[in-house]
């Protein structure tokens, strides 16, 4: 004799509507009260349901106040996704990787695809990106969204590379069923881009006289600092010097994004190492406007290695 099922509870509002002609009963028996026309024309599979007589009648093992039962073997939260995706005038809250994972897993299941924008950009928000790229370019991968991967990808080199070899120690189910390949992919984009990005970094360092026509930064026009100014080669004759601490921490710079390409708060850390502004700091010119202008470096090596980035390309071919 199998045991008997525990007692339903009802959903909150919308769901708990009294003139409702439906009732979506959830794994964990939640009862949601709907309206078959809604659903029907939100999803397909609803709607051929609904169609055929049989059908709801092999969905339905029983009845509650002589509505049809359907039961799906989704749990309460997924089905509140679910069917708040169905009805009008309401949106899920896709607060967690989690939600936006079952709302995508809910939405494909029961062909809603009028809600796919919506649950894409969900899961590319900041909020995920900046938090969690890796997780969000798993699920992309596994759902075979192939721009969300990219962008998500792209959010990655705001990581460090050790990080995305330490993934595995991170919390990311999603890689328990992620391709390898896909896994590789994203690890060799990163370091193709960290490796393209220190000589962005040189260039702009090598091309330094059109930043010093151009702004009045210290370290290309402090007069006081001349123990620790680097002449320009003989054929230029308009005085332009830069500090070769300076050139010690653009230098750094092309270290640091190797490894960690999009990352400004890495290279704000290095202007603030004592390694880089302890000859500035000295300086009684220089140390009035050191911590301003190599903020401002900073600002437009990002800009560079931004737009450098979004020409970047990754392999999806797995």
């Amino acid at each position: 004799m199998s045991d008997p099922q525990p007692d339903s509870i009802p959903a909150d509002a919308p769901f708990d509507r009294p003139d409702a002609d439906v009732i979506i009963r959830s794994s964990d028996n939640v009862d949601f009260r709907m309206f078959k026309l809604m659903l029907s024309v939100a999803s397909p599979v609803f709607a051929g349901m609904f169609t055929l007589p049989r059908a709801v009648e092999e969905a339905s093992a029983d009845k509650e106040g002589g509505l049809p039962v359907v039961r799906v073997t989704e749990d309460r939260k997924a089905v509140d996704i679910l069917l708040r995706l169905c009805y009008p005038g309401t949106v899920p809250d896709l607060l967690t990787l989690d939600d936006v994972k079952k709302g995508l897993e809910v939405a494909m299941k029961y062909e809603v695809d009028s809600a796919m924008s919506f649950i894409r950009r969900a899961l590319v928000s900041p909020e995920f990106l900046d938090n969690n790229a890796l997780r969000v370019y798993a699920i992309a991968c596994l759902h075979k969204l192939w721009k969300e991967a990219e962008v998500s990808a792209k959010a990655s080199l705001r990581m460090p590379r050790e990080a995305l070899w330490d993934a595995v120690t991170v919390h990311v189910p999603e890689l328990h069923s992620l391709p390898a390949e896909a896994y590789l992919h994203l690890v060799r984009y990163h370091r193709s881009f960290g490796s393209a990005a220190a000589p962005i970094v040189h260039r702009w360092s090598s091309e330094w006289i059109i930043y010093a026509n151009r702004y009045s930064f210290c370290f290309f026009k402090c007069i006081d600092c001349t123990d620790s100014l680097s002449r320009l080669s003989h054929n230029i004759n308009d005085g332009k010097s830069k500090a070769i601490w300076w050139s010690d921490f653009v230098t750094s710079v092309e270290e640091s994004v190797k490894e960690h390409p999009l990352a400004p708060a890495s290279m704000l850390a290095l202007a603030s190492n004592e390694r880089h502004l302890e000859k500035p700091l000295r300086c009684s010119s220089c140390r009035k406007t050191v911590n301003r202008d190599i903020y401002e470096v900073i600002k437009i090596i990002s800009s560079m290695l931004e737009e450098s980035a979004e020409k970047a390309v990754l392999d999806l071919s797995f």
